[in-house]
């Protein structure tokens, strides 16, 4: 069995699978509260199948970008069991797994999500059962997103009302917008993804594994130093 772990942002995604596909997923808002829940959730989840930590044959786990606290504890949470565990984990960036939710639709696929002020996004097109960047991971604004995708694009994520506003101001023809519980991520999805990269043999090293981040996180530094010469 994979377990997948997803926290790149206020809502908080485990899923288990297995040879016959999807067995659990579950999805709840934990606005910062990631660490705090995350394992609680698994046991909750593992117990629902009556099953135990030793039946997790891999971790699958969503790489961001998104909350920088979130990801930083998705991805150590997955390095942690896959180490303790001695079984390999699957990192997949975290707008990619969106994006397969909509292959189907055979058009190219543009995930969107909040970044402060501005909106995060990545587009992607399918081709042989593989998903190849159009446009990489990137901040902008919805103007900006319209520039890089003039044609018809599946356009998913949770945007707050005013960002989705923006962004349908700025919709081209041909554009399918997916928003609210439509256009959110599913941790069965990114399960699914893991669990193929699983079976090819696509696997991470725990040790070297880092979350992906499109900007560094805005971390202020101390007004003066402990150990300047006028002390703190």
């Amino acid at each position: 069995m994979l377990i997948a772990l997803d926290t790149a942002d206020e809502y908080l995604g485990l899923a288990a699978y297995a040879e016959g596909g999807l067995l659990a997923e579950e999805v709840w808002l934990v606005g910062r509260n990631h660490s705090v829940e995350l394992l609680p959730g698994l046991r909750r989840l593992l117990a629902k199948l009556r099953a135990d930590i030793g039946a997790v044959r891999a971790v699958g786990v969503s790489l961001g970008p998104g909350s920088f606290n979130g990801i930083r504890v998705g991805v150590s949470t997955a390095k942690a069991l896959a180490y303790g565990l001695g079984v390999p984990v699957i990192g997949v960036p975290t707008l990619e797994a969106h994006a397969w939710q909509f292959a189907a639709f055979g058009l190219p696929v543009a995930c969107v999500q909040p970044a402060g002020r501005e909106v995060v996004f990545g587009v992607f097109k399918f081709k042989d059962g593989e998903a190849v960047r159009l446009v990489a991971e990137r901040v902008g604004s919805p103007a900006d997103l319209a520039a890089a995708l003039p044609g018809p694009a599946v356009v998913c994520g949770s945007l707050p009302p005013g960002r989705l506003a923006e962004l349908r101001q700025h919709a081209r023809e041909g554009w399918v917008i997916l928003s609210g519980t439509a256009g959110r991520r599913r941790p069965g999805v990114l399960a699914e993804v893991a669990w193929g990269r699983l079976l090819a043999g696509r696997t991470d090293d725990p040790l070297a594994l880092e979350p992906l981040y499109v900007r560094p996180p805005q971390i202020t530094p101390p007004r003066r130093s402990p150990f300047s010469p006028d002390g703190p």
